[in-house]
Protein backbone atom coordinates (compact mmCIF):
# COMPACT_ATOMS: atom_id res chain seq x y z
CA UNK A 1 0.00 0.00 0.00
CA UNK A 2 1.04 3.27 -1.14
CA UNK A 3 1.71 6.01 1.39
CA UNK A 4 -0.01 9.19 0.47
CA UNK A 5 0.74 12.60 2.74
CA UNK A 6 -1.24 15.26 4.05
CA UNK A 7 -1.32 18.52 4.93
CA UNK A 8 2.66 18.93 4.65
CA UNK A 9 4.40 22.22 4.75
CA UNK A 10 6.35 23.74 1.39
CA UNK A 11 9.36 21.73 0.69
CA UNK A 12 12.81 22.35 2.98
CA UNK A 13 16.47 22.49 0.71
CA UNK A 14 18.61 19.80 1.97
CA UNK A 15 21.24 22.83 3.45
CA UNK A 16 18.07 23.74 5.93
CA UNK A 17 18.51 19.99 6.68
CA UNK A 18 22.16 19.62 6.83
CA UNK A 19 21.51 22.42 9.41
CA UNK A 20 19.36 20.96 11.31
CA UNK A 21 21.65 18.27 11.90
CA UNK A 22 24.76 20.04 13.02
CA UNK A 23 22.31 21.49 15.65
CA UNK A 24 21.08 18.57 16.90
CA UNK A 25 24.41 16.78 16.69
CA UNK A 26 23.55 13.71 14.55
CA UNK A 27 23.15 12.60 10.60
CA UNK A 28 19.42 11.83 9.63
CA UNK A 29 18.65 8.22 7.59
CA UNK A 30 18.87 8.61 3.94
CA UNK A 31 15.29 7.23 3.80
CA UNK A 32 14.19 9.96 6.26
CA UNK A 33 15.54 12.75 4.27
CA UNK A 34 13.98 11.82 1.44
CA UNK A 35 10.83 11.69 2.73
CA UNK A 36 10.85 14.63 5.31
CA UNK A 37 12.18 17.46 2.22
CA UNK A 38 9.13 16.75 0.79
CA UNK A 39 6.54 15.92 3.43
CA UNK A 40 8.26 17.82 6.43
CA UNK A 41 4.89 18.79 8.84
CA UNK A 42 2.72 16.11 7.09
CA UNK A 43 0.26 13.62 8.24
CA UNK A 44 0.58 9.87 6.39
CA UNK A 45 -2.20 7.70 5.16
CA UNK A 46 -2.79 5.22 6.22
CA UNK A 47 -1.41 6.06 9.42
CA UNK A 48 -1.84 3.07 11.97
CA UNK A 49 1.09 0.81 13.27
CA UNK A 50 1.53 -2.15 15.95
CA UNK A 51 4.70 -2.33 17.57
CA UNK A 52 5.70 -4.53 20.66
CA UNK A 53 2.09 -4.86 22.74
CA UNK A 54 1.12 -1.95 21.48
CA UNK A 55 -1.86 -2.42 19.23
CA UNK A 56 -3.00 0.85 16.93
CA UNK A 57 -0.40 3.59 17.80
CA UNK A 58 -1.09 6.20 15.37
CA UNK A 59 1.50 8.32 13.58
CA UNK A 60 0.17 11.66 13.79
CA UNK A 61 3.00 14.02 11.86
CA UNK A 62 6.29 14.25 10.93
CA UNK A 63 7.75 17.33 12.81
CA UNK A 64 8.46 20.15 10.67
CA UNK A 65 12.28 21.43 9.77
CA UNK A 66 10.79 24.80 9.60
CA UNK A 67 12.62 26.26 12.87
CA UNK A 68 9.71 28.99 13.16
CA UNK A 69 6.76 26.34 13.33
CA UNK A 70 5.42 25.35 16.98
CA UNK A 71 5.63 21.75 16.12
CA UNK A 72 9.13 21.22 14.75
CA UNK A 73 12.29 19.06 15.45
CA UNK A 74 14.32 21.71 17.08
CA UNK A 75 11.37 23.13 19.32
CA UNK A 76 10.08 19.55 20.23
CA UNK A 77 13.45 18.64 20.79
CA UNK A 78 14.33 21.88 22.81
CA UNK A 79 11.40 21.27 25.07
CA UNK A 80 11.72 17.67 25.75
CA UNK A 81 15.29 17.77 25.89
CA UNK A 82 15.33 17.27 29.98
CA UNK A 83 13.31 13.77 29.27
CA UNK A 84 14.69 12.59 26.68
CA UNK A 85 18.21 10.32 26.83
CA UNK A 86 21.27 10.94 24.88
CA UNK A 87 20.96 10.24 21.48
CA UNK A 88 17.55 10.76 21.15
CA UNK A 89 15.45 12.90 18.66
CA UNK A 90 12.02 12.94 18.04
CA UNK A 91 10.75 13.61 14.45
CA UNK A 92 7.24 12.78 14.81
CA UNK A 93 4.17 13.42 17.27
CA UNK A 94 1.11 10.60 17.86
CA UNK A 95 -2.04 12.21 18.84
CA UNK A 96 -1.43 12.02 21.92
CA UNK A 97 1.66 14.00 22.16
CA UNK A 98 3.72 10.85 22.67
CA UNK A 99 7.15 11.03 20.54
CA UNK A 100 8.08 8.95 17.68
CA UNK A 101 11.90 9.60 17.68
CA UNK A 102 15.53 8.36 16.15
CA UNK A 103 17.27 6.47 18.83
CA UNK A 104 20.66 6.74 18.21
CA UNK A 105 22.20 4.11 20.50
CA UNK A 106 25.08 3.07 18.68
CA UNK A 107 26.34 6.60 18.07
CA UNK A 108 24.96 9.98 16.49
CA UNK A 109 26.81 9.29 13.02
CA UNK A 110 25.43 5.78 12.88
CA UNK A 111 21.99 4.47 11.63
CA UNK A 112 19.59 5.17 14.39
CA UNK A 113 16.47 2.55 15.57
CA UNK A 114 13.16 3.86 15.52
CA UNK A 115 11.54 3.85 19.12
CA UNK A 116 8.45 5.29 21.06
CA UNK A 117 8.63 7.65 23.60
CA UNK A 118 5.54 7.40 26.04
CA UNK A 119 5.48 11.15 27.37
CA UNK A 120 3.76 10.40 30.50
CA UNK A 121 6.11 8.07 31.57
CA UNK A 122 9.06 10.37 30.76
CA UNK A 123 10.63 11.89 34.16
CA UNK A 124 12.71 15.23 34.21
CA UNK A 125 16.15 15.20 35.61
CA UNK A 126 14.94 16.78 38.52
CA UNK A 127 12.49 14.30 39.04
CA UNK A 128 14.55 11.42 38.57
CA UNK A 129 17.02 12.60 41.14
CA UNK A 130 14.49 12.86 43.53
CA UNK A 131 13.60 9.43 43.26
CA UNK A 132 15.26 7.11 45.95
CA UNK A 133 17.90 4.81 45.07
CA UNK A 134 15.71 1.79 45.49
CA UNK A 135 12.73 3.66 42.94
CA UNK A 136 16.10 4.07 40.33
CA UNK A 137 16.64 0.35 40.47
CA UNK A 138 20.89 0.99 40.04
CA UNK A 139 19.69 2.42 36.67
CA UNK A 140 21.24 5.86 35.25
CA UNK A 141 18.94 8.90 34.33
CA UNK A 142 19.10 7.26 30.51
CA UNK A 143 18.62 3.75 31.65
CA UNK A 144 15.85 4.97 33.51
CA UNK A 145 14.23 6.62 30.60
CA UNK A 146 15.12 3.82 27.95
CA UNK A 147 13.53 1.41 30.74
CA UNK A 148 10.27 2.84 31.86
CA UNK A 149 9.38 5.24 28.76
CA UNK A 150 10.83 4.13 25.29
CA UNK A 151 9.85 1.49 23.31
CA UNK A 152 11.42 0.16 20.17
CA UNK A 153 9.64 0.15 17.53
CA UNK A 154 11.41 -1.21 14.29
CA UNK A 155 14.94 -0.83 13.01
CA UNK A 156 14.98 1.92 10.64
CA UNK A 157 12.18 4.82 9.20
CA UNK A 158 11.33 2.89 6.01
CA UNK A 159 10.74 -0.20 8.11
CA UNK A 160 7.78 2.44 10.33
CA UNK A 161 6.65 3.15 6.95
CA UNK A 162 6.05 -0.54 5.58
CA UNK A 163 4.33 -1.15 8.90
CA UNK A 164 1.80 1.74 8.32
CA UNK A 165 -1.90 0.12 7.95
CA UNK A 166 -5.79 1.33 8.20
CA UNK A 167 -6.92 1.12 11.63
CA UNK A 168 -10.13 -0.91 12.66
CA UNK A 169 -12.30 2.32 12.05
CA UNK A 170 -11.04 3.31 8.75
CA UNK A 171 -11.54 0.15 6.54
Amino acid sequence: MSIVWEGANQPVTLQMLKDMEVKLGIRFPKDFVECVIQNHGGHPFPDVFDFGNHKGAVFGRLLSLDTNEFESVQRIYEASSDELPDGVVPFALDPAGNLICFDYVHGKQSDPVVVFLYHEFALTRDDFEDLTETDRGGLTYDEFLREEAIRPICGSFSELLSMLHEGDGEE
